[in-house]
């Protein structure tokens, strides 16, 4: 996001192999055991396509108090994002019942206490028809949706049912949210590995209830991490006319997509 005046230039370089590459420096000098390989780059329309072509470098206008993303890329070698999620959506034809289930485990090399995981959450998109589903009539007549949330960060199992489903979390709260159209566990902050981390959800469909799409269902994860496990980092910063401080702060987002059927892969 962006606070300049007078829409000045300005330009970052990363430790892009190309770049270096470019300069006509070696990659076997020291300086360039932290270099990563850029793939199918996308640029905003700010950038200065021409340039980065034959420079690697990010020269752009940036749109002044607007979040942008200015390029978005692959790298090589690829990093496995810190936590493995794994999904299961299981229809019964013959009761006509749903079950969906969830777990993540983080990566050994990932480091919790030094770099916490945040806004952590979980979207279990769900068919229109079954939201009636979640709802319960309160004392005074008025629909409310159901939801689970564990109590005492995680110590006790919390389970939360009606007539037509229920939802049980050992961590965090979940709940189906109107506006996403989803079940959303939403687990905040990370960094006990100790602490259970279970999700599960059972719903009894009426007759007439869309079935399963069994070939598409996908969770979608969501969360963020501080620091740059990715490899990339900024070599260089520059404003025109101005010296500003330099000052980089490295967080990573990640969002990723968990197909939710047995030997299916994951995206």
């Amino acid at each position: 996001q962006a606070f300049l005046t007078a829409a000045p230039e300005c330009t970052i370089v990363l430790n892009d192999v190309e770049a270096t590459l470019l300069q006509g420096k070696s990659l076997l000098s020291q300086s360039m055991t932290r270099q990563v390989r850029l793939r199918d780059t996308v640029l905003h329309p700010c950038v200065n396509a021409d340039l980065y072509r034959t420079s690697r470098e990010l020269k752009f206008q940036p749109i002044d108090g607007s979040t942008f993303e200015l390029f978005r890329c692959s790298i090589d070698p690829y990093v496995s994002p810190p936590i493995n999620v794994s999904c299961l959506m299981e229809y019964n034809q013959t009761q006509h019942n749903v079950r969906i289930t969830s777990s993540f485990i983080v990566r050994k090399k990932h480091n919790l206490q030094q770099r916490p995981i945040t806004n952590f959450t979980i979207k279990f998109p769900i068919p229109s028809s079954w939201s009636s589903l979640f709802l319960t009539e309160s004392k005074f007549g008025q629909k409310r949706t159901i939801g689970s949330t564990a109590a005492l960060r995680g110590s006790f199992r919390r389970k939360i049912k009606t007539n037509e489903c229920q939802i049980e979390t050992h961590l965090g709260s979940a709940k189906y949210e109107p506006e996403h159209q989803a079940i959303m566990w939403r687990l905040g902050s990370y960094s006990n590995t100790s602490q259970p981390h279970t999700f599960t959800c059972e719903i009894q469909l009426k007759s007439g209830m869309q079935k399963p799409d069994m070939q598409n269902e996908q969770a979608v994860v969501t969360y963020a991490v501080p620091g740059s496990s990715t490899g990339i980092s900024v070599k260089g910063f520059h404003v025109e006319g101005e010296k500003p401080e330099t000052w980089v702060k490295y967080e990573i987002q990640y969002k990723y997509r968990v197909q939710m059927f047995p030997d299916l892969s994951i995206d």
